[in-house]
């Protein structure tokens, strides 16, 4: 199930972090983001953005589904997590990139499907 509180995702960042020896500072120069994001996401009980969840995922080497569920492993329904996936990664591209990955979805849709 979806955390909806941003406090308890903040909780489970802290808890990686102590894991490793390291502390909010460290993690957010090295993925470049504002100190003061974790604070508020905990104090206004806001949940972060998806593509700054990933970025968070990938530094602390930990599953995002994990940030946000709680539960390690597999999502119940692998439609979902294709669906996510396919989201997230075109989010992480930079705008050029995307315009051409849907210009190709485009062209791809209209010589299969029609």
């Amino acid at each position: 199930m979806l955390d909806t509180n941003g406090f308890i995702i903040v909780e489970r960042i802290d808890k990686r972090l102590k894991e490793m020896g390291q502390t909010r500072v460290d993690m957010c120069k090295a993925i470049s983001l504002p100190t003061s994001n974790i604070s508020g996401w905990s104090r206004r009980g806001s949940i972060p953005p998806a593509d700054v969840l990933l970025e968070i995922s990938d530094y602390l080497n930990l599953d995002y589904r994990y940030l946000i569920t709680g539960q390690i492993g597999e999502t119940s329904n692998p439609v979902d997590s294709i669906n996510f996936d396919l989201q997230t990664k075109f989010m992480r591209l930079n705008e050029l990139d995307r315009k051409f990955v849907l210009s190709m979805l485009d062209l791809l849709y209209s010589t299969k499907y029609f």
